[in-house]
Protein backbone atom coordinates (compact mmCIF):
# COMPACT_ATOMS: atom_id res chain seq x y z
CA UNK A 1 0.00 0.00 0.00
CA UNK A 2 2.97 2.47 0.52
CA UNK A 3 4.51 1.91 -2.25
CA UNK A 4 2.00 2.30 -4.64
CA UNK A 5 0.96 5.48 -3.29
CA UNK A 6 4.33 6.90 -3.02
CA UNK A 7 5.27 6.09 -6.44
CA UNK A 8 5.11 9.28 -8.40
CA UNK A 9 3.56 10.03 -11.65
CA UNK A 10 6.04 9.59 -14.35
CA UNK A 11 4.98 11.46 -17.24
CA UNK A 12 3.65 14.81 -15.17
CA UNK A 13 7.05 14.43 -13.75
CA UNK A 14 8.69 14.57 -17.27
CA UNK A 15 6.61 17.51 -18.11
CA UNK A 16 7.02 19.48 -15.45
CA UNK A 17 10.80 18.81 -16.36
CA UNK A 18 10.17 19.82 -19.78
CA UNK A 19 8.62 23.04 -18.81
CA UNK A 20 11.47 24.19 -16.50
CA UNK A 21 14.34 23.53 -18.96
CA UNK A 22 12.10 25.92 -21.21
CA UNK A 23 11.88 27.99 -18.83
CA UNK A 24 14.79 28.55 -18.17
CA UNK A 25 15.84 28.74 -21.56
CA UNK A 26 13.96 31.59 -22.68
CA UNK A 27 15.96 33.77 -19.44
CA UNK A 28 19.06 32.97 -21.05
CA UNK A 29 17.71 33.58 -24.74
CA UNK A 30 16.35 37.11 -23.15
CA UNK A 31 19.34 37.74 -21.58
CA UNK A 32 21.45 37.30 -24.25
CA UNK A 33 19.98 39.28 -26.62
CA UNK A 34 19.54 42.36 -24.18
CA UNK A 35 23.12 42.11 -23.69
CA UNK A 36 23.45 42.36 -27.94
CA UNK A 37 24.73 39.19 -28.75
CA UNK A 38 25.41 37.74 -32.36
CA UNK A 39 21.73 35.96 -33.11
CA UNK A 40 24.12 32.55 -33.67
CA UNK A 41 25.37 32.86 -30.05
CA UNK A 42 21.59 33.56 -28.96
CA UNK A 43 20.34 30.72 -30.20
CA UNK A 44 22.69 28.30 -28.01
CA UNK A 45 22.61 25.15 -29.60
CA UNK A 46 19.16 24.51 -30.74
CA UNK A 47 20.77 23.74 -33.94
CA UNK A 48 23.09 20.89 -32.34
CA UNK A 49 21.83 18.28 -34.50
CA UNK A 50 23.21 20.01 -37.35
CA UNK A 51 26.47 18.99 -38.90
CA UNK A 52 29.03 21.23 -40.61
CA UNK A 53 32.10 20.05 -42.98
CA UNK A 54 35.46 20.50 -41.60
CA UNK A 55 36.47 23.09 -44.47
CA UNK A 56 33.65 25.01 -43.52
CA UNK A 57 34.50 25.06 -39.70
CA UNK A 58 38.22 25.96 -40.70
CA UNK A 59 36.93 29.03 -43.41
CA UNK A 60 35.17 30.78 -40.80
CA UNK A 61 37.69 30.21 -38.00
CA UNK A 62 39.88 31.75 -40.44
CA UNK A 63 38.19 34.29 -41.27
CA UNK A 64 37.55 35.61 -37.82
CA UNK A 65 41.15 35.63 -37.23
CA UNK A 66 42.43 37.61 -40.23
CA UNK A 67 39.16 39.65 -40.65
CA UNK A 68 38.43 40.98 -37.21
CA UNK A 69 39.04 40.70 -33.69
CA UNK A 70 35.89 39.83 -31.57
CA UNK A 71 36.23 40.33 -27.82
CA UNK A 72 34.67 37.02 -26.90
CA UNK A 73 34.61 37.71 -22.30
CA UNK A 74 30.93 37.77 -21.09
CA UNK A 75 31.05 40.15 -17.71
CA UNK A 76 28.52 40.79 -15.20
CA UNK A 77 26.11 44.01 -15.84
CA UNK A 78 28.04 46.91 -15.49
CA UNK A 79 28.50 48.56 -12.17
CA UNK A 80 26.58 51.77 -11.14
CA UNK A 81 29.33 52.93 -8.77
CA UNK A 82 28.81 56.76 -10.40
CA UNK A 83 32.85 57.62 -8.47
CA UNK A 84 34.47 54.38 -9.71
CA UNK A 85 32.97 55.41 -13.20
CA UNK A 86 34.71 59.32 -13.00
CA UNK A 87 37.95 57.59 -11.88
CA UNK A 88 38.24 54.91 -14.25
CA UNK A 89 37.26 56.73 -17.15
CA UNK A 90 39.91 59.73 -16.36
CA UNK A 91 42.65 57.35 -16.12
CA UNK A 92 41.29 56.23 -19.78
CA UNK A 93 41.83 59.70 -20.81
CA UNK A 94 44.98 60.92 -19.43
CA UNK A 95 46.12 57.35 -20.82
CA UNK A 96 44.92 58.20 -24.20
CA UNK A 97 45.95 61.58 -24.28
CA UNK A 98 49.51 61.12 -22.71
CA UNK A 99 50.18 57.88 -25.56
CA UNK A 100 52.87 58.59 -28.23
CA UNK A 101 51.89 58.47 -32.16
CA UNK A 102 51.01 56.52 -33.52
CA UNK A 103 48.85 55.44 -30.57
CA UNK A 104 47.54 58.21 -29.80
CA UNK A 105 46.23 58.78 -33.17
CA UNK A 106 44.39 55.78 -33.12
CA UNK A 107 42.89 55.67 -29.78
CA UNK A 108 41.57 59.07 -29.86
CA UNK A 109 38.23 57.70 -31.66
CA UNK A 110 37.48 55.96 -28.41
CA UNK A 111 36.41 58.85 -25.91
CA UNK A 112 33.83 60.14 -27.30
CA UNK A 113 31.45 56.57 -27.48
CA UNK A 114 33.04 55.45 -24.35
CA UNK A 115 31.89 59.27 -23.00
CA UNK A 116 28.62 58.78 -24.50
CA UNK A 117 28.17 55.26 -22.73
CA UNK A 118 29.82 56.03 -19.06
CA UNK A 119 27.05 59.22 -19.28
CA UNK A 120 24.12 57.00 -20.24
CA UNK A 121 25.51 54.16 -17.79
CA UNK A 122 24.96 56.39 -15.06
CA UNK A 123 21.54 58.12 -15.97
CA UNK A 124 19.98 53.82 -16.13
CA UNK A 125 21.45 53.42 -12.66
CA UNK A 126 19.91 56.65 -10.95
CA UNK A 127 22.56 58.79 -10.75
CA UNK A 128 21.59 61.83 -12.31
CA UNK A 129 23.81 64.71 -10.04
CA UNK A 130 26.80 62.53 -10.23
CA UNK A 131 26.04 61.96 -14.44
CA UNK A 132 25.53 65.74 -14.98
CA UNK A 133 28.56 66.37 -13.00
CA UNK A 134 30.49 64.02 -15.04
CA UNK A 135 29.09 65.63 -18.20
CA UNK A 136 30.67 68.83 -17.54
CA UNK A 137 33.75 67.55 -16.21
CA UNK A 138 34.61 66.21 -19.71
CA UNK A 139 32.47 67.17 -22.11
CA UNK A 140 35.24 70.27 -23.26
CA UNK A 141 37.20 67.55 -24.43
CA UNK A 142 34.75 66.97 -27.04
CA UNK A 143 33.55 70.39 -27.98
CA UNK A 144 35.69 70.20 -31.16
CA UNK A 145 33.94 67.47 -32.52
CA UNK A 146 31.35 68.85 -34.96
CA UNK A 147 29.89 65.84 -36.27
CA UNK A 148 28.70 64.78 -32.58
CA UNK A 149 27.23 68.31 -31.41
CA UNK A 150 23.50 67.39 -31.82
CA UNK A 151 24.18 63.90 -29.39
CA UNK A 152 26.20 65.88 -27.05
CA UNK A 153 23.21 68.45 -26.30
CA UNK A 154 20.62 65.95 -26.24
CA UNK A 155 22.45 64.26 -23.49
CA UNK A 156 22.95 67.06 -21.29
CA UNK A 157 18.92 67.24 -21.54
CA UNK A 158 18.13 63.96 -20.07
CA UNK A 159 17.83 63.54 -16.37
CA UNK A 160 16.20 59.42 -16.20
CA UNK A 161 15.85 56.33 -17.86
CA UNK A 162 12.81 57.17 -19.37
CA UNK A 163 14.37 59.98 -21.32
CA UNK A 164 17.09 57.74 -22.56
CA UNK A 165 14.98 55.11 -23.95
CA UNK A 166 12.63 57.91 -25.52
CA UNK A 167 15.49 59.16 -27.32
CA UNK A 168 15.81 57.88 -31.08
CA UNK A 169 19.19 59.06 -31.87
CA UNK A 170 20.69 57.73 -28.07
CA UNK A 171 18.32 54.19 -28.80
CA UNK A 172 20.21 53.93 -32.17
CA UNK A 173 23.56 54.87 -30.63
CA UNK A 174 23.44 52.31 -27.75
CA UNK A 175 21.62 49.68 -29.51
CA UNK A 176 24.12 49.94 -32.68
CA UNK A 177 27.89 48.62 -31.28
CA UNK A 178 30.30 51.08 -32.37
CA UNK A 179 32.81 50.17 -35.09
CA UNK A 180 36.54 51.19 -34.77
CA UNK A 181 39.62 50.33 -36.83
CA UNK A 182 42.69 49.73 -34.76
CA UNK A 183 46.08 47.99 -35.59
CA UNK A 184 47.45 44.96 -33.70
CA UNK A 185 49.71 47.02 -31.72
CA UNK A 186 47.32 50.18 -30.50
CA UNK A 187 44.95 47.09 -29.54
CA UNK A 188 47.32 45.36 -27.42
CA UNK A 189 48.76 48.73 -26.12
CA UNK A 190 44.51 49.53 -24.95
CA UNK A 191 44.12 46.38 -23.82
CA UNK A 192 47.11 46.22 -21.39
CA UNK A 193 45.42 49.18 -19.88
CA UNK A 194 42.72 47.50 -19.20
CA UNK A 195 43.59 44.80 -17.67
CA UNK A 196 46.68 46.37 -15.57
CA UNK A 197 44.84 48.65 -13.28
CA UNK A 198 41.12 48.52 -11.39
CA UNK A 199 39.63 49.30 -15.34
CA UNK A 200 36.64 46.88 -15.44
CA UNK A 201 33.57 49.38 -15.77
CA UNK A 202 35.70 50.41 -18.81
CA UNK A 203 36.48 46.88 -20.12
CA UNK A 204 32.74 45.85 -19.83
CA UNK A 205 31.58 49.10 -21.82
CA UNK A 206 34.29 48.38 -24.25
CA UNK A 207 33.28 44.84 -24.77
CA UNK A 208 29.48 45.28 -24.64
CA UNK A 209 29.41 48.46 -27.00
CA UNK A 210 32.81 48.12 -29.45
CA UNK A 211 33.61 46.16 -32.47
CA UNK A 212 37.53 46.15 -33.34
CA UNK A 213 38.60 45.64 -36.85
CA UNK A 214 42.02 44.99 -36.78
CA UNK A 215 44.15 46.76 -39.42
CA UNK A 216 47.37 44.70 -40.74
CA UNK A 217 49.99 46.43 -41.56
CA UNK A 218 50.81 46.79 -45.71
CA UNK A 219 53.42 47.28 -47.52
CA UNK A 220 53.18 50.55 -49.19
CA UNK A 221 51.89 50.56 -52.92
CA UNK A 222 54.67 53.29 -53.79
CA UNK A 223 57.02 50.74 -53.10
CA UNK A 224 55.30 48.59 -55.53
CA UNK A 225 54.16 51.00 -58.66
CA UNK A 226 56.59 53.46 -58.66
CA UNK A 227 59.58 51.34 -58.38
CA UNK A 228 61.64 51.82 -61.80
CA UNK A 229 63.06 48.48 -63.39
CA UNK A 230 66.50 49.83 -63.71
CA UNK A 231 68.18 48.54 -60.61
CA UNK A 232 70.79 51.92 -60.05
CA UNK A 233 67.52 53.85 -59.77
CA UNK A 234 65.91 51.58 -57.19
CA UNK A 235 68.62 51.99 -55.05
CA UNK A 236 68.72 55.42 -55.35
CA UNK A 237 64.94 55.42 -54.06
CA UNK A 238 65.67 52.92 -51.45
CA UNK A 239 68.38 55.41 -50.08
CA UNK A 240 66.39 58.28 -50.32
CA UNK A 241 63.57 56.56 -48.43
CA UNK A 242 65.55 55.30 -45.69
CA UNK A 243 66.36 58.72 -43.52
CA UNK A 244 62.86 59.16 -43.67
CA UNK A 245 61.67 56.25 -41.55
CA UNK A 246 64.51 56.70 -39.48
CA UNK A 247 63.54 60.15 -38.81
CA UNK A 248 59.92 58.78 -38.06
CA UNK A 249 61.84 56.05 -36.14
CA UNK A 250 63.81 58.22 -33.91
CA UNK A 251 60.87 60.77 -33.57
CA UNK A 252 59.03 58.50 -31.50
CA UNK A 253 61.83 57.17 -29.67
CA UNK A 254 61.99 60.72 -28.54
CA UNK A 255 58.63 60.97 -27.55
CA UNK A 256 58.88 57.50 -25.86
CA UNK A 257 61.67 58.44 -23.72
CA UNK A 258 60.16 61.98 -22.60
CA UNK A 259 56.76 60.33 -21.23
CA UNK A 260 58.99 57.61 -19.37
CA UNK A 261 60.73 60.62 -17.65
CA UNK A 262 58.10 62.67 -17.22
CA UNK A 263 55.66 59.85 -16.11
CA UNK A 264 55.04 58.18 -12.48
CA UNK A 265 58.44 57.32 -10.71
CA UNK A 266 59.78 53.58 -10.13
CA UNK A 267 58.52 52.07 -6.69
CA UNK A 268 61.67 51.56 -4.50
CA UNK A 269 61.91 47.59 -2.57
CA UNK A 270 61.26 48.20 0.89
CA UNK A 271 63.38 46.32 3.62
CA UNK A 272 61.84 46.72 7.45
CA UNK A 273 63.37 45.56 10.68
CA UNK A 274 61.15 44.77 13.33
CA UNK A 275 62.64 44.52 16.82
CA UNK A 276 60.66 41.66 18.83
CA UNK A 277 60.82 41.15 22.37
CA UNK A 278 61.90 45.07 23.08
CA UNK A 279 61.43 44.86 26.68
CA UNK A 280 63.71 47.70 26.91
CA UNK A 281 61.31 50.54 25.26
CA UNK A 282 62.89 51.17 21.55
CA UNK A 283 63.43 54.64 21.60
CA UNK A 284 65.02 55.55 18.49
CA UNK A 285 67.06 53.45 15.22
CA UNK A 286 69.32 53.98 12.74
CA UNK A 287 70.94 52.45 9.47
CA UNK A 288 74.72 53.76 9.01
CA UNK A 289 75.57 55.31 5.65
CA UNK A 290 77.27 52.21 4.56
CA UNK A 291 74.63 49.92 5.25
CA UNK A 292 76.83 48.07 7.56
CA UNK A 293 74.98 48.43 11.28
CA UNK A 294 72.35 49.05 12.49
CA UNK A 295 71.41 51.12 16.37
CA UNK A 296 68.89 51.72 18.18
CA UNK A 297 69.14 53.40 21.74
CA UNK A 298 66.25 51.80 24.43
CA UNK A 299 64.53 53.24 27.77
CA UNK A 300 66.85 51.33 29.63
CA UNK A 301 69.74 54.48 28.71
CA UNK A 302 71.78 51.80 27.06
CA UNK A 303 72.36 51.79 22.66
CA UNK A 304 73.33 48.85 20.83
CA UNK A 305 74.64 47.90 17.50
CA UNK A 306 73.59 45.21 15.02
CA UNK A 307 76.16 44.00 12.02
CA UNK A 308 74.19 43.88 8.86
CA UNK A 309 76.65 41.93 7.07
CA UNK A 310 77.44 38.42 7.74
CA UNK A 311 79.59 37.64 11.08
CA UNK A 312 79.86 39.19 13.84
CA UNK A 313 80.66 42.67 15.66
CA UNK A 314 84.36 43.11 16.06
CA UNK A 315 85.72 45.74 17.79
CA UNK A 316 89.19 46.81 17.66
CA UNK A 317 92.11 47.42 20.05
CA UNK A 318 91.98 50.79 21.20
CA UNK A 319 94.29 53.41 22.89
CA UNK A 320 91.99 53.05 26.04
CA UNK A 321 89.01 52.00 27.19
CA UNK A 322 87.69 54.36 29.44
CA UNK A 323 85.20 52.00 30.61
CA UNK A 324 88.40 49.89 32.51
CA UNK A 325 90.60 50.69 34.99
CA UNK A 326 93.72 49.57 34.50
CA UNK A 327 95.64 47.81 37.20
CA UNK A 328 99.07 46.68 37.96
CA UNK A 329 98.03 43.40 38.02
CA UNK A 330 96.67 43.21 34.28
CA UNK A 331 99.89 43.33 32.67
CA UNK A 332 101.25 40.21 34.41
CA UNK A 333 99.07 38.21 31.60
CA UNK A 334 98.80 40.51 28.61
CA UNK A 335 98.30 37.73 25.98
CA UNK A 336 95.76 36.11 28.05
CA UNK A 337 93.71 39.22 28.59
CA UNK A 338 94.07 40.21 24.93
CA UNK A 339 92.62 36.92 23.77
CA UNK A 340 89.54 37.34 26.38
CA UNK A 341 89.41 40.70 25.42
CA UNK A 342 88.98 39.39 20.77
CA UNK A 343 86.57 36.56 22.48
CA UNK A 344 84.38 38.62 24.28
CA UNK A 345 83.86 41.50 21.17
CA UNK A 346 82.89 38.95 18.58
CA UNK A 347 79.10 39.25 19.38
CA UNK A 348 75.66 39.50 17.48
CA UNK A 349 75.12 42.08 19.36
CA UNK A 350 77.13 45.13 21.17
CA UNK A 351 75.46 46.80 24.07
CA UNK A 352 76.76 51.25 24.36
CA UNK A 353 76.43 52.04 28.04
CA UNK A 354 77.26 55.13 29.82
CA UNK A 355 73.89 57.53 28.99
CA UNK A 356 71.95 57.77 32.66
CA UNK A 357 68.70 58.14 30.82
CA UNK A 358 66.35 57.09 27.88
CA UNK A 359 68.28 56.95 24.69
CA UNK A 360 65.75 59.23 22.85
CA UNK A 361 67.71 59.00 19.36
CA UNK A 362 70.54 57.96 17.59
CA UNK A 363 72.26 59.09 14.85
CA UNK A 364 75.92 58.05 12.64
CA UNK A 365 78.09 60.74 11.30
CA UNK A 366 78.56 60.09 7.17
CA UNK A 367 81.29 58.66 7.39
CA UNK A 368 80.16 55.97 9.40
CA UNK A 369 82.99 56.12 11.62
CA UNK A 370 80.79 57.66 14.63
CA UNK A 371 77.62 56.93 16.58
CA UNK A 372 75.80 59.96 18.06
CA UNK A 373 73.36 59.42 20.80
CA UNK A 374 70.77 61.82 23.04
CA UNK A 375 69.63 61.00 26.17
CA UNK A 376 67.04 62.12 28.76
CA UNK A 377 69.87 62.99 30.97
CA UNK A 378 70.75 66.40 28.94
CA UNK A 379 73.99 64.67 27.16
CA UNK A 380 75.25 63.95 24.06
CA UNK A 381 77.54 61.18 23.67
CA UNK A 382 79.86 60.63 20.46
CA UNK A 383 80.85 56.68 20.10
CA UNK A 384 83.55 55.36 18.07
CA UNK A 385 82.19 52.63 15.95
CA UNK A 386 85.43 50.59 15.60
CA UNK A 387 86.59 50.41 19.26
CA UNK A 388 82.99 50.57 20.47
CA UNK A 389 83.54 53.33 22.90
CA UNK A 390 82.63 56.53 24.23
CA UNK A 391 84.76 59.16 22.92
CA UNK A 392 83.28 62.81 23.74
CA UNK A 393 80.24 64.10 26.29
CA UNK A 394 78.77 67.01 25.12
CA UNK A 395 76.85 68.89 27.90
CA UNK A 396 74.88 72.43 27.11
CA UNK A 397 71.33 71.63 27.50
CA UNK A 398 69.14 71.87 30.15
CA UNK A 399 66.52 69.33 30.26
CA UNK A 400 66.30 66.11 27.99
CA UNK A 401 67.57 66.03 24.42
CA UNK A 402 65.08 65.05 22.27
CA UNK A 403 67.34 64.78 18.39
CA UNK A 404 69.96 65.31 16.90
CA UNK A 405 71.22 65.58 13.05
CA UNK A 406 74.66 65.23 11.65
CA UNK A 407 75.89 67.59 9.03
CA UNK A 408 77.17 66.59 5.30
CA UNK A 409 80.13 68.98 6.62
CA UNK A 410 82.48 66.76 8.40
CA UNK A 411 82.73 67.03 11.80
CA UNK A 412 79.18 69.71 12.92
CA UNK A 413 75.91 68.30 14.28
CA UNK A 414 72.50 69.90 15.84
CA UNK A 415 71.10 68.91 18.91
CA UNK A 416 67.01 70.04 19.52
CA UNK A 417 65.84 70.06 23.66
CA UNK A 418 62.99 70.28 25.67
CA UNK A 419 64.50 73.67 26.69
CA UNK A 420 63.26 75.31 23.59
CA UNK A 421 66.25 75.43 21.68
CA UNK A 422 68.50 73.99 19.43
CA UNK A 423 72.27 74.00 19.16
CA UNK A 424 75.08 73.57 16.75
CA UNK A 425 78.46 71.54 17.79
CA UNK A 426 81.42 70.71 16.32
CA UNK A 427 82.95 67.33 17.45
CA UNK A 428 86.23 68.65 18.64
CA UNK A 429 84.84 70.79 21.29
CA UNK A 430 82.62 70.08 24.14
CA UNK A 431 80.58 73.49 24.38
CA UNK A 432 77.92 74.43 21.74
CA UNK A 433 79.27 76.75 18.38
CA UNK A 434 75.76 78.55 18.70
CA UNK A 435 72.08 78.27 19.92
CA UNK A 436 69.01 78.21 18.08
CA UNK A 437 66.46 80.44 20.33
CA UNK A 438 62.79 81.25 18.85
CA UNK A 439 60.89 78.37 19.21
CA UNK A 440 57.66 78.89 22.35
CA UNK A 441 57.31 75.41 23.19
CA UNK A 442 59.69 71.99 22.99
CA UNK A 443 61.92 71.43 20.12
CA UNK A 444 60.93 67.96 18.73
CA UNK A 445 63.13 67.62 15.74
CA UNK A 446 65.94 68.76 14.23
CA UNK A 447 67.45 68.70 10.42
CA UNK A 448 70.39 69.54 8.33
CA UNK A 449 69.88 71.33 4.94
CA UNK A 450 71.44 68.93 1.91
CA UNK A 451 73.92 71.95 1.29
CA UNK A 452 75.28 72.38 5.46
CA UNK A 453 74.45 76.45 5.41
CA UNK A 454 70.98 76.06 7.50
CA UNK A 455 69.08 73.90 9.84
CA UNK A 456 65.42 72.85 10.22
CA UNK A 457 63.35 72.75 13.66
CA UNK A 458 60.20 71.48 14.39
CA UNK A 459 57.96 72.20 17.98
CA UNK A 460 55.37 71.78 20.19
CA UNK A 461 54.32 75.27 19.22
CA UNK A 462 53.16 73.60 15.79
CA UNK A 463 55.74 75.42 13.35
CA UNK A 464 58.54 75.03 11.74
CA UNK A 465 61.74 76.89 11.49
CA UNK A 466 64.26 77.44 8.96
CA UNK A 467 67.55 78.83 10.33
CA UNK A 468 71.36 80.62 9.22
CA UNK A 469 73.53 78.39 10.33
CA UNK A 470 76.45 81.68 9.46
CA UNK A 471 73.66 83.66 11.59
CA UNK A 472 71.80 81.82 13.84
CA UNK A 473 68.75 84.13 12.79
CA UNK A 474 65.45 82.80 11.53
CA UNK A 475 65.19 82.94 7.83
CA UNK A 476 61.86 81.35 6.81
CA UNK A 477 58.79 80.72 9.74
CA UNK A 478 56.06 77.98 8.41
CA UNK A 479 52.85 77.76 10.04
CA UNK A 480 49.77 75.86 9.34
CA UNK A 481 50.30 72.21 11.64
CA UNK A 482 47.45 71.99 14.07
CA UNK A 483 49.84 69.63 16.50
CA UNK A 484 53.51 69.42 17.25
CA UNK A 485 55.86 68.49 14.40
CA UNK A 486 57.80 65.18 15.21
CA UNK A 487 59.67 64.76 11.83
CA UNK A 488 61.36 66.66 9.15
CA UNK A 489 63.03 65.40 5.57
CA UNK A 490 65.09 67.97 3.14
CA UNK A 491 64.88 66.72 -0.95
CA UNK A 492 68.25 65.85 -1.77
CA UNK A 493 67.84 68.46 -4.46
CA UNK A 494 67.68 71.38 -1.65
CA UNK A 495 64.11 72.49 -2.58
CA UNK A 496 61.35 71.35 -0.28
CA UNK A 497 61.23 70.66 2.73
CA UNK A 498 58.78 68.20 4.52
CA UNK A 499 57.09 68.16 7.90
CA UNK A 500 54.68 65.80 10.03
CA UNK A 501 53.57 65.76 13.21
CA UNK A 502 50.71 65.04 15.41
CA UNK A 503 48.20 66.21 12.94
CA UNK A 504 48.23 63.21 10.36
CA UNK A 505 48.86 65.80 7.80
CA UNK A 506 52.15 66.07 5.95
CA UNK A 507 52.87 69.33 4.60
CA UNK A 508 55.16 69.95 1.93
CA UNK A 509 57.04 73.36 1.96
CA UNK A 510 58.79 75.26 -1.34
CA UNK A 511 61.90 77.23 0.24
CA UNK A 512 62.36 79.63 -1.99
CA UNK A 513 58.90 81.10 -1.62
CA UNK A 514 58.11 79.98 1.36
CA UNK A 515 54.51 78.97 0.60
CA UNK A 516 52.65 75.74 1.73
CA UNK A 517 53.70 73.39 -1.76
CA UNK A 518 51.44 70.31 -1.14
CA UNK A 519 49.23 69.00 1.93
CA UNK A 520 49.56 65.20 1.55
CA UNK A 521 46.80 63.12 3.83
CA UNK A 522 45.89 59.18 4.17
CA UNK A 523 47.73 58.71 7.67
CA UNK A 524 45.01 57.89 10.25
CA UNK A 525 47.63 58.63 13.34
CA UNK A 526 51.07 60.45 14.05
CA UNK A 527 53.45 60.71 11.26
CA UNK A 528 57.20 60.06 13.01
CA UNK A 529 59.48 59.49 10.23
CA UNK A 530 59.85 61.18 6.84
CA UNK A 531 62.29 60.98 3.66
CA UNK A 532 62.86 61.46 0.09
CA UNK A 533 64.41 59.51 -2.47
CA UNK A 534 67.69 60.00 -4.22
CA UNK A 535 66.19 61.81 -7.07
CA UNK A 536 63.32 63.78 -4.85
CA UNK A 537 60.83 62.67 -6.03
CA UNK A 538 59.42 59.98 -4.24
CA UNK A 539 58.56 60.83 -0.30
CA UNK A 540 58.07 58.26 1.89
CA UNK A 541 56.17 58.61 5.45
CA UNK A 542 55.08 56.17 8.70
CA UNK A 543 54.21 56.63 12.12
CA UNK A 544 51.69 54.66 14.61
CA UNK A 545 49.28 53.65 11.81
CA UNK A 546 51.35 50.74 11.03
CA UNK A 547 51.80 51.52 7.63
CA UNK A 548 54.62 53.30 4.97
CA UNK A 549 53.18 55.46 2.50
CA UNK A 550 55.18 56.26 -0.77
CA UNK A 551 54.12 59.73 -2.50
CA UNK A 552 54.77 61.24 -5.84
CA UNK A 553 55.62 64.45 -5.01
CA UNK A 554 56.45 65.62 -8.25
CA UNK A 555 52.92 64.75 -9.27
CA UNK A 556 50.62 67.43 -11.12
CA UNK A 557 47.05 67.46 -9.63
CA UNK A 558 43.83 66.89 -11.58
CA UNK A 559 41.21 69.00 -9.93
CA UNK A 560 38.87 66.76 -12.18
CA UNK A 561 39.67 64.01 -9.84
CA UNK A 562 36.71 63.09 -7.12
CA UNK A 563 37.30 63.75 -3.94
CA UNK A 564 38.98 61.06 -1.69
CA UNK A 565 39.83 60.43 1.69
CA UNK A 566 44.12 60.38 0.60
CA UNK A 567 45.53 62.66 -1.77
CA UNK A 568 46.09 61.82 -5.46
CA UNK A 569 49.82 62.09 -5.04
CA UNK A 570 49.38 58.59 -3.08
CA UNK A 571 51.28 56.01 -4.93
CA UNK A 572 50.93 53.00 -2.70
CA UNK A 573 50.19 52.32 0.92
CA UNK A 574 51.91 49.16 2.70
CA UNK A 575 50.46 48.46 5.80
CA UNK A 576 52.58 46.12 8.54
CA UNK A 577 51.03 43.46 11.22
CA UNK A 578 51.38 46.05 13.67
CA UNK A 579 54.43 47.66 13.56
CA UNK A 580 55.19 51.54 14.45
CA UNK A 581 57.32 52.78 11.61
CA UNK A 582 60.22 55.23 13.54
CA UNK A 583 62.81 55.18 10.84
CA UNK A 584 62.91 55.51 7.03
CA UNK A 585 65.62 56.30 4.98
CA UNK A 586 66.66 55.14 1.14
CA UNK A 587 69.51 53.71 0.35
CA UNK A 588 72.13 54.70 -2.08
CA UNK A 589 70.64 51.48 -4.08
CA UNK A 590 67.20 53.30 -3.93
CA UNK A 591 66.12 50.29 -1.28
CA UNK A 592 64.24 52.12 1.27
CA UNK A 593 65.00 51.00 4.74
CA UNK A 594 62.35 51.11 7.19
CA UNK A 595 62.45 50.04 11.31
CA UNK A 596 60.11 50.02 14.38
CA UNK A 597 58.51 48.15 16.86
CA UNK A 598 55.66 45.92 17.63
CA UNK A 599 52.89 47.99 18.92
Amino acid sequence: MWDVMSTPDIPHFLKMKRVKHEQIQSTVTHYLKRRHFMDAEVSGKRECGATQQLSEVALHGSVNCNGNTENVLVYSSISGDATACDQQFTRLKHFVLDAVEPYQGELRGLLFPMFVHVYLELLCNGHKTPAHKFHDRHVSLLKEDDSHKTLIRALRKMDTKLDVANSQDVGNFRDNKFSISLTEASLSYLMRHLKMEDNMIMLQIFNQFFHVEVKHKELSNMEHTDTPKVEDDHATKQSSTTPVSSDVSMSTLTQSIQKVRDGPPCMSSICVYTFLNAYQGLCSTCVSPDGESLAAGFEDSTVSLWSLTPGHIHSEAGDGDPSRIALAADLLNVEADKAALRASCDLETLTLRGHAGAVYKTCFTPDSTYLLSCSEDTTVRLWDVRTHTNRVCYQGHNYPVWDIDASATAGYFASSSQDRTAKLWCTERTYPLRSFIGHTFDVDCVKFHPNGNYLATGSGDKTVRLWSIQSGRTVRLFQGHRGSVMSLAFSPDGKLLASAGEDRRIRVWDLSTGHLYKELRGHSDAVYSLCFSRNSSLLASGGLDSCIWVWDVGKTVDKDNPESSASPELLSAFPTKSVSVIYLHFSKHNVLQAAGTNL
